[in-house]
Order: C-alpha cells, then sequence, then structure tokens
C-alpha cells in the first residue's frame, strides 16, 4: 500500500473537535460480484472468435437428415437452446423437428445444430417411420 501522507491522518471535527481517523478504502466483492468479474475476465482474455468456431445447420440440412432416417413430412421446426443434458454431450443449439409420419403419429426430432448428430427422437411409432 502505498504510504499515507500524516496531515490527513487526523482532522479536526468541526462540530465537537474530536479527532477522526483517515482509513483507506478497501474494496470488498460479494462472492457473486466476483464470479461475474472472474467470468468477465475469462471471456476477454479467450481471444477473438473465429468464424469457424460455430456455424449451425441450416434449416433445410436438418430437415434432410431427418427424413433421411425417417419416413414422414415435416409439418415445423425450430432452432433452440440445448437441454442441460445435450449440452453435456457438447451441444449448444439444437434443431427441434416436428415430423408427421404416413401412420399420422407425430415424432420429435432433437439434432445437434452444429454437428448434425441425433440427440433424441420421441414419439410414438418410430420403429414403423424409421426407414431400412
Amino acid at each position: 500500500m502505498p504510504p499515507v501522507d500524516e496531515s490527513l491522518l487526523a482532522k479536526r471535527d468541526r462540530t465537537g473537535g474530536q479527532r477522526s481517523v483517515w482509513v483507506p478504502f478497501t474494496f470488498v466483492l460479494s462472492q457473486d460480484l466476483m464470479r461475474a468479474a472472474l467470468l468477465a475476465l475469462l471471456i476477454a482474455t479467450a481471444g477473438p472468435a473465429s468464424a469457424d468456431d460455430f456455424r449451425p445447420l441450416p434449416l433445410h440440412e436438418a430437415a434432410r437428415i431427418a427424413t433421411e432416417r425417417y419416413h414422414g413430412r415435416l409439418i415445423g421446426a425450430r432452432l433452440t437452446l440445448a437441454n442441460p443434458h445435450e449440452r453435456g454431450l457438447g451441444a449448444v443449439l439444437v434443431e427441434e423437428l416436428r415430423l408427421l409420419t404416413p401412420a399420422q403419429n407425430l415424432l420429435v426430432i432433437r439434432i445437434d445444430a452444429r454437428s448434425g448428430r441425433f440427440l433424441e427422437v420421441a414419439g410414438t411409432g418410430q420403429i414403423e417411420a424409421l426407414k431400412r
């Protein structure tokens, strides 16, 4: 700590003539603020992201991947964040597709938006809709 000017340490109070002591300001961080500061530091030192780091699959590619494996008609699609289980598998964004099978069953297919890997297929009639 830098040396403190002795003339600042003792001052006369205007009202009572009492002496007050000047104490250098110390900065105290809460745990949440400390975590946020650490996260900001990590992000800042990570370096600039290149354009090749992440490119989500175009919707038509995700639809092609799903319809290569399952019979049916695509009736809905959306890009969504990965759930905790999918994040554990390395997915960040997920293409969620809704496919209506020839037997009129609805399949919900979740595909990793980066790699095109199937993460989950839910719904009745999966076996029947599977292309062989």
